[in-house]
Formats: C-alpha cells, sequence, structure tokens
C-alpha cells in the first residue's frame, strides 16, 4: 500500500473497522471520540519498577 496522503476507501474502511471493534458509532468519520480512542489506544504504556523490585 502506498501512502498518498488522501483518505480513500482502504482508509475509511480501516476507520470503521476501528470504530466497530471498539463500540463506537460505525460512520467512518474520525470524529472527537474516534480521535480520543486512537490517541488513547496509540500511547505508549509506560511501567516503572520500584526500586526493589529490579
Amino acid at each position: 500500500m502506498n501512502v498518498d496522503g488522501s483518505f480513500g476507501k482502504i482508509s475509511e474502511a480501516a476507520v470503521m473497522d476501528f470504530q466497530a471493534k471498539n463500540n463506537l458509532v460505525v460512520d467512518g468519520v474520525v470524529g472527537p471520540k474516534t480521535w480520543m480512542l486512537i490517541y488513547e489506544k496509540a500511547k505508549p504504556k509506560v511501567y516503572i519498577r520500584r526500586l526493589n523490585q529490579i
């Protein structure tokens, strides 16, 4: 797949799949709720060990 910066059928299908898997309204629109969940899932998980556990 080539990245061209446009939002085509493949992008729309991916958004709709993400929305369906995450109990969002499936409309293919990346609105505030979809963006928020994409951001939350993309955040790196940081695990901090206490010094005495190392």
